[in-house]
């Protein structure tokens, strides 16, 4: 008999060249739908960027996500593992007729690129290319949800790896309750923190969420309760609040007036997915070689790197702008 882990290997690795195309997808589209609706909606705060409108679409993206992995728990648990896979892609069927009702003419050109006051249909000026390398605040930020990342995105697969292979029957429900509880979170807290962004500014509220995720991490190295887990569960949902709602407002307080919002928000993305495919990969390095607890202290270590990196050099962004005007009129490309 062939050792679990190579017939693991040998009976994925089908499925191994579509991962990179799933993630990018993801990425594409939950960067357009974070933004469509603040682009389309004509009633907007400071900068033309609707603060109120990112807690808003924070809410309903965790209230799908609530439904989604409560509905794929129930399916895994009275039908299959693989019959989730056929009801997400019936589930694409209503996503893509969503979408079709978007009109192209609905988006406005300039609130898109965080220019609310271009009103022409043709493209805004915008800085040069790479005016944004010289953007401190917005380095900063990309190497803050780099190590973010890299701590976050695996510490969920490692904690519910051993219930996803557990002959217990309620298996299935726990990983989904996993799933299922910062989402809720999430879906309570985001307008909220949406409203408070302006008020208190940027910068305390992100440190709040990145400082739930070593906390976290020292939670699953302790123990392996379910119960527990789930309950410690609350602080990603925190985490999640917090990066989700301010990482779009915090790109265009260190953009506005470039136009080249969506460029430095696929920065940061770019950032978040490298991030995020390294922590899968070291966290299982290490778990497998050092144990579990191992695995989640190293977790730990990266996520209070993060913390520090933001607390001593994330400055405040509200009410700041990407460059100064001098800089922006010289910048531009006619």
């Amino acid at each position: 008999m062939k050792p679990r882990g190579f017939a693991d290997r040998a009976s994925t690795w089908p499925l191994r060249p579509l991962l990179p195309q799933h993630d990018g997808a993801a990425r594409i589209v939950a960067h357009d739908v974070e933004r469509v609706p603040a682009d389309i909606d004509a009633d907007h705060g400071d900068r033309g960027f609707g603060v109120s409108d990112m807690g808003r679409n924070q809410r309903f993206a965790s209230t799908g996500g609530v439904c989604a992995a409560g509905l794929m728990g129930f399916i895994a648990y009275f039908l299959s593992y693989r019959a989730i896979f056929f009801v997400a892609a019936a589930l694409v069927l209503a996503l893509l007729a969503a979408l079709g009702r978007i009109r192209s003419s609905d988006i406005h050109f300039g609130r898109a690129a965080c220019l609310p006051d271009h009103q022409a249909p043709s493209a805004p000026p915008r800085a040069r290319l790479w005016s944004l390398s010289t953007n401190r605040g917005l380095l900063i930020f990309a190497g803050c949800v780099f190590l973010f990342q890299m701590a976050n995105a695996s510490m969920l697969p490692l904690a519910s790896e051993a219930f996803a292979y557990s002959k217990e029957a309620l298996s299935s429900l726990i990983v989904s309750a996993l799933i299922m509880v910062p989402q809720v979170v999430v879906a309570i807290m985001a307008p909220w923190a949406g409203r408070r962004a302006n008020i208190w500014g940027r910068r305390p509220l992100l440190l709040v969420g990145f400082a739930a995720l070593p906390i976290r991490a020292l939670v699953f190295a302790w123990t392996a309760n379910p119960t527990i887990l789930i309950a410690a569960q609350v602080l990603d949902g925190v985490s999640g609040t917090m990066l989700g709602v301010l990482t779009a407002l915090i790109v265009a307080d260190l953009t506005t007036g470039t136009g080249r919002f969506n460029l430095a928000q696929g920065f940061v993305g770019t950032m978040s997915g490298v991030g995020a495919s390294l922590s899968t990969t070291l966290s299982g390095v290490v778990t497998g070689s050092l144990g579990r607890a191992a695995g989640f202290l190293g977790i730990a270590a990266v996520a209070l790197a993060a913390v520090l990196l933001l607390w001593l050099l994330m400055p405040e962004t509200s009410g700041r702008t990407g460059t100064s005007s001098d800089d922006r009129a010289s910048s531009r490309n006619q």
